[in-house]
């Protein structure tokens, strides 16, 4: 029950964060939601290191998971970077030279943030 108020408490505050705390426009709109997926990961991570916390005894996997969710974290990381790189702004207003690419990018950085909570969920035991 506490892992689950616990995220519901980060996505209150993620949602605050893209609309009341930050009044972007153009691109940096775009990438600001482009960087929501980042974001899940970090909770993926923060859910990992908190179940960790908890076990009494750590399995053999528990390395190795924090280890993945390290390397999903990053990668995650750099396709936000690149993808926001693919994106223009001109007079006229945002461009997307190549939206299909775009699109990819942000469809692959959506499974992984889903990956980042299922690690701890499926390796580690954790529970909503």
């Amino acid at each position: 029950m506490e892992v689950a108020v616990s995220l519901i408490g980060i996505v209150v505050f993620l949602v605050l964060k893209k609309t009341v705390f930050q009044v972007d426009k153009g691109k940096a709109l775009i990438s600001s939601v482009l960087e929501l997926p980042v974001d899940v990961n970090l909770v993926g991570f923060m859910l990992c290191m908190t179940t960790l916390a908890t076990l009494d005894e750590p399995n053999e996997l528990a390395p190795h998971t924090v280890l993945c969710s390290v390397l999903v974290m990053n990668i995650s990381v750099l396709l936000w970077k690149y993808s926001c790189t693919l994106i223009t702004e001109s007079g006229v207003g945002v461009q997307f030279p190549r939206p299909i690419l775009i699109s990819f990018i942000s469809l692959i950085n959506f499974a992984l943030a889903v990956a980042a909570i299922a690690l701890p969920t499926v390796f580690l035991g954790a529970s909503m």
